[in-house]
């Protein structure tokens, strides 16, 4: 089997984290030099010696950071996530150690591998700075000005390239009335919570995720056409159901989204996205909320084609 994956082996073996790629049954068929020392020099950790190991049996055996793992991983190989992220501690004799694991689908022509990536992060965690599950991520209020700077940052890319990028916006509904139930703090909170939620799905190197107000998020996905942000953003309506501060009478957090995507051209600029994709959010919450609306003009894209395979 690893024979397929020989042409990935130089540059596995220069990155320096701990990488794995496994089989939907969670079988290593390959890992890097990086995991190969790390497992040698810590008695196998973070979990695995090496190809014909079943990462996921391993996580089974690892307490509850294992079985949390094991859940966004098989997420990810059914389809359901386009990617995981998980930050958790390894201890040992000698120190305790921050690690992130995330995991992804290893590529389109490839849609039956997924990459596990380690990362060593317990130098943010000594020096009091973000996690680093979370440092894509402006949690706090106000983000539109880097939110900002980095669509013109991705604009300027995917115009050389002819990239299409695409943007959700969405904005928690019948807040006020959480914040006079729970309390400022703890709606809070539970932003912060949803911005998390929201991380789950900026898995390429452009995405981002950016509070804008107390209510409202904006998500930036490239290489992502309009189809398939309208899909992620009906799994992230669900998935801020999860949050704790989820209960309102009895009513789930519920969210409005609103999807603008455009390919950048000289015609248009950066800000066109965002207006797009606003109108869209308005548009959903006109017609009651907890729903996820196009950009006017992009709603007969809908009908080009179905949901992308693996995503229900």
């Amino acid at each position: 089997m690893a024979i397929g994956f020989a042409h990935y082996n130089a540059v596995l073996d220069s990155l320096d984290e701990q990488i794995a790629v496994i089989d939907r049954e969670g079988t290593i068929v390959l890992v890097n030099r990086e995991w190969r020392n790390f497992c040698a020099a810590n008695d196998g950790e973070p979990g695995a010696s090496g190809p014909g190991s079943n990462y996921l049996a391993i996580c089974r055996r690892g307490g509850d950071d294992g079985r949390q793992a094991v859940t966004g991983i098989d997420a990810v190989i059914r389809g359901e996530l386009p990617c995981f992220t998980l930050e958790y501690p390894c201890h040992s004799e000698r120190e305790q150690r921050w690690f992130v694991l995330r995991c992804m689908p290893l590529g389109d022509a490839m849609h039956d591998y997924f990459v596990l990536a380690h990362r060593n992060v317990t130098a943010y965690r000594a020096s009091g700075a973000a996690p680093a599950a979370q440092d894509a991520l402006l949690v706090e209020r106000g983000g539109e000005v880097a939110l900002n700077a980095h669509v013109e940052q991705e604009w300027a890319r995917s115009r050389r390239n002819a990239l299409r990028l695409s943007l959700l916006v969405l904005q928690i509904d019948n807040f006020d009335a959480r914040v006079e139930r729970f309390g400022r703090e703890a709606a809070d909170d539970g932003m912060r919570q949803v911005a998390r939620v929201l991380s789950r799905y900026a898995c390429r190197p452009g995405d981002k995720v950016a509070r804008l107000g107390e209510d409202r998020f904006a998500v930036l996905m490239t290489q992502t056409d309009i189809v398939d942000a309208y899909y992620r953003g009906l799994d992230m309506r669900r998935a801020i159901g999860s949050v704790e501060l989820a209960t309102l009478h009895g009513q789930p957090l519920t969210a409005s989204v609103g999807v603008g995507s455009l390919i950048p051209a000289a015609a248009r600029s950066p800000g066109q996205l965002l207006e797009n994709a606003s109108r869209a959010l308005e548009r959903a919450r006109a017609l009651g909320g907890d729903r996820v609306e196009l950009f006017q003009q992009e709603i007969n894209a809908l009908r080009l084609r179905a949901r992308p395979r693996g995503r229900g």
